[in-house]
């Protein structure tokens, strides 16, 4: 949530509200994930003050040029300054586009996967995990970097106040929720009781592709075999060589006849 305006009396109660349910989820969100998703949270925080560093330093070139931030570097460089602070805190767009790019990694796999099912010759969709995974981490790191540009123009801006610094709090805090809902949340814990419940349907959709095709020839079960009994014989080899090439007076020492016929684990050899 990014307020730009102050907001009215009725709805600066339910920001205090949203602001304290904010601190809270931040501050169990970490407490939850510190031991196991420690190198996450540390990505967070770095996008986060990455961008707040960043557009502090911008906001202060801009009061030492007694300019605003996109007049401060020129009309061209003012231009493009615009177009790139429009793209980094563009929430709805970037929503739209993850939307679209998980719309066409998954949605054609999951309809392929129906269709296919009607003559038992589907597939399970392949790469849903990561695709959602890469969905997610863009959502988040967009959210840390949004929130760090927000706290900069809250402090750098005009005069302070506290709505900037709880839109910073709630845009930070639901990038931490949205990584405990990924690996500790229900996406977890209950997704493979929830399509547990469908593996009698999942069995009938693939009931033909699970099956071996008739004549088919499968190069490693042909090979592995091969490959296993030509280095045995050259290993076999390696050692008859070894064993002719002794000196005959080595032969007659002591202990070397008991170390010839024994092996390491003190099995002998033929």
């Amino acid at each position: 949530m990014i307020l730009h305006s102050p907001p009215s009396s009725s709805q600066y109660t339910a920001i205090v509200l949203l602001f304290c349910g904010a601190v809270i989820a931040h501050a169990f969100s970490i407490w939850v994930l510190r031991k196991s998703k420690s190198h996450q949270i540390y990505v967070i925080w770095y996008m986060f003050s990455l961008f707040f560093v960043l557009f502090s330093m911008l906001y202060a070139y801009a009061r030492a040029s007694s300019a605003a931030l996109e007049d401060a570097f020129g009309s061209e460089g003012g231009r493009l300054f615009k177009k790139a602070y429009e793209y980094l805190t563009d929430l709805n767009g970037e929503v739209q586009m993850v939307l679209i790019f998980f719309g066409l990694a998954v949605v054609p796999q999951c309809l392929t996967y129906v269709l296919s099912g009607l003559s038992g010759s589907a597939s399970p969709p392949k790469f849903v995990l990561q695709v959602t995974d890469v969905a997610i981490w863009s959502l988040v790191k967009f959210l840390a970097a949004l929130s760090g540009i927000v706290l900069a123009a809250s402090i750098w801006e005009g005069e302070f106040a506290f709505y900037k610094l709880a839109s910073a709090e709630i845009t930070l805090s639901a990038a931490f929720t949205l990584l405990f809902w990924r690996y500790v949340g229900p996406a977890t814990y209950y997704s493979a009781e929830f399509f547990a419940k469908f593996r009698n349907i999942h069995d009938y959709l693939t009931r033909f592709s699970r099956s071996p095709e008739p004549h088919s020839f499968d190069i490693i079960q042909v090979t592995f075999p091969l490959v296993l009994r030509w280095s045995e014989r050259r290993r076999r080899r390696n050692r008859s060589v070894s064993d002719s090439s002794t000196p005959p007076k080595m032969l007659n020492q002591p202990g070397f006849e008991h170390a010839r016929h024994e092996g390491p684990d003190g099995a002998e050899r033929t």
